[in-house]
Formats: C-alpha cells, sequence, structure tokens
C-alpha cells in the first residue's frame, strides 16, 4: 500500500468544498439582509412592546428606547441562557464569578450586587427575588429560552413606572403561549463538560379559547475538571478539582381563559463554587450555593371601552438560599440561610 500514490484530483477535494461552502454562505447572507431591507419602515417601527409603558404600544410610540430579542433570533443565535441574549445587546456585558452571572451597562457594574439595579421581568411580572433585590439571568432564572418569545430591553432608568430596581433598564421576558405547541414535545441536548439538558413542554388551545402552557426541565453540567487559581498557589499548587459543578431543575406553566391568567414557576439550581468565595476554604467541595426562586400570579385583564382598561393582580413569590463556607472563620466550619416570602396585588 505504501507505493500507491494519492490521485492529484484528491489534494484539492477540501478547497474545492471550503469554497462551496463559502460561496452558499455568501448568497445566503445576500439573500437574508435582502429581506431585511425589502422590510418597509412601518414594520420595522411598529413591533409591539409592553416594557416601556407597562401596556401593549407600538415600539415607535414608546416614551424609550426599545431593543427586542426575538424566539427566532433564540433560535438561530443559539443561546442557552438569558444572559447569553442580553450579551448581544449593544450597551450591555456579562461577567461572571463562576457561581453568578452579572450583567453590567455601559460600563457600569457594580461587584457583588446581583444585578439589584437592573429589573427582571417575566409577563411584565417583577422577578428580583427578596433576599439580595437581584435578577436571576443564568441557569437559575426561571425559563428555559424555548418558552421565550421575545426579550424586551428599556434602557435607561424606568424606576418612575417600575420602582428603585429600574436604575439601568428593565428586562421585559414574554412567554409563549399554549397555541404555539399544540402538543407535546419532548427534546434533549448534550455538550461538551459533560453537560446534558432534558425537557417536556406541553401546550394546547381549546375550543373555548382556554389555552395551557406546560413545561418541566433539568440542566447537568460537570464544568471544568480543574481550574487554576494562581491566588491560591499553597493550596493544592492552585488547582481546584471538581468544583465547577452546577445542576438546575424548573418548571413553568400558564393557563388563560377569557380575560383570566394563572401562571407560575420555579427553579432549584445548585452551584459549586471554584473561587473560595467569601474567604472559604479553597478546593472544598462542600463551598457550595443552593438558590430556589419560585412564583405564583393570577391576573385579570379587560378592556372597559376603547380608551379604557382594568387590571386586577395578585401574587406570591418565595425564595430560599443556602450556602455553605468550610472553614470561613477560626478554622470553623459556616452554613448560611435565608429566605424571603412576599406576596401582593394591584
Amino acid at each position: 500500500m505504501s507505493g500507491l500514490k494519492t490521485p492529484f484530483w484528491l489534494n484539492f477535494t477540501p478547497l474545492l468544498v471550503l469554497a462551496l461552502l463559502l460561496d452558499c454562505t455568501f448568497v445566503c447572507a445576500e439573500e437574508e439582509a435582502a429581506g431585511v431591507y425589502d422590510l418597509p419602515l412601518d414594520q420595522l417601527v411598529n413591533v409591539e412592546v409592553s416594557a416601556a409603558s407597562r401596556f401593549k404600544q407600538k415600539s415607535s410610540e414608546a416614551p424609550s428606547a426599545v431593543e427586542v430579542l426575538t424566539a427566532d433570533n433564540i433560535k438561530s443565535y443559539g443561546w442557552r441562557t438569558l444572559a447569553d441574549a442580553l450579551n448581544s445587546i449593544r450597551g450591555l456585558y456579562i461577567h461572571t464569578d463562576r457561581n453568578y452571572t452579572f450583567v453590567g451597562n455601559r460600563g457600569f457594574s457594580r461587584t457583588f450586587d446581583y444585578d439589584a439595579r437592573v429589573l427582571i421581568m417575566i409577563d411584565g411580572r417583577r422577578m428580583n427575588e427578596g433576599i439580595s433585590d437581584g435578577g436571576a439571568i443564568d441557569e437559575a432564572f426561571l425559563l428555559d429560552m424555548n418558552l421565550i418569545e421575545c426579550i424586551e430591553y428599556v434602557p435607561g432608568t424606568g424606576s418612575s413606572v417600575y420602582g428603585a430596581n429600574a436604575l439601568l433598564g428593565v428586562v421585559n421576558v414574554i412567554t409563549k403561549r399554549g397555541k404555539d405547541m399544540q402538543g407535546l414535545k419532548i427534546a434533549g441536548e448534550i455538550g461538551s463538560l459533560e453537560t446534558s439538558r432534558t425537557r417536556a413542554t406541553y401546550g394546547k388551545q381549546w375550543d373555548n379559547g382556554a389555552e395551557l402552557l406546560l413545561q418541566g426541565s433539568q440542566f447537568y453540567s460537570h464544568g471544568n475538571d480543574s481550574l487554576y487559581f494562581p491566588e491560591f498557589s499553597h493550596i493544592n499548587k492552585g488547582y481546584a478539582v471538581d468544583m465547577d459543578q452546577e445542576r438546575n431543575s424548573r418548571a413553568f406553566g400558564k393557563l388563560t381563559y377569557g380575560n383570566l391568567t394563572l401562571q407560575g414557576g420555579f427553579v432549584d439550581r445548585f452551584k459549586r463554587i471554584p473561587t473560595a468565595a467569601n474567604r472559604g476554604a479553597f478546593n472544598d467541595p462542600n463551598n457550595y450555593a443552593s438558590f430556589r426562586l419560585g412564583y405564583v400570579d393570577m391576573d385579570y385583564l379587560t378592556q372597559i371601552n376603547p380608551h379604557l382598561g382594568l387590571e386586577l393582580r395578585a401574587f406570591h413569590h418565595w425564595s430560599d438560599f443556602q450556602g455553605y463556607r468550610p472553614k470561613i472563620f477560626f478554622n470553623l466550619d459556616r452554613a448560611e440561610e435565608a429566605d424571603a416570602r412576599w406576596w401582593g396585588g394591584e
């Protein structure tokens, strides 16, 4: 076999394949760009948004600049978390301490504020929890990305409408409806670092107009086998081994009938902390944070006449945090717990 020579034309096969792929890419890009340029201006400025004024209106009439990311954007770019989506918006940037993920706004992001200066909402409902007043945008967020119809971002202060959390901006996540699913869908994903995600989604719209949307999902990632931190070079030569694990479980449901909407969600997230934050012991598998968040919301919305609407709401939220910091003070272990319950109406 060593005496056989490779035909000369095979040497050019990779180049031919690459040329064909590049040609296809350019053609597809040109067609996509042409499709955007062909859209009339009224379609580009008349996208309906609700985050600016708490009611639906055309983006051209909203009293603020509003950026909208759609379900098609999420699917096209393969964003796995809300943080991935927000990172694509101009003026926003994302950073992480390998425990939580934070969003910064035009260069401003205070350490350990847990996103308390950005308001995170689902369908116009405030999701900032009651312990640190922060809003989760990583795997601790309440929704899987496939449930999102669009993401609205209103930059700048929205405190006059939403309160102090909206100092740097408002993120409103609009969920899909039961009629968008029409049946049972089961999906799974696998990836590097022993990452997996499974979910089951059911949606239905009946003849009487009632709609139901349900989803349950699980996520797991082993993370990096080892991470090097020169600050801890005196402990295990600075390597944190098997300290990047993360897992969560989510559930979400929404029932709509007539003017009445009942919805709720729950997330249970566990994360090991490789950085030994808050003076914890380095490379100790007991250094972790566990976070649970849930809510139930009932909303009645009706239009009395073309110029007058009525909305009534009642809600209950809860959050629980558990953390463990081995050998944090005087060589003693320390457990941390905090919980919050809040309810209200409008």
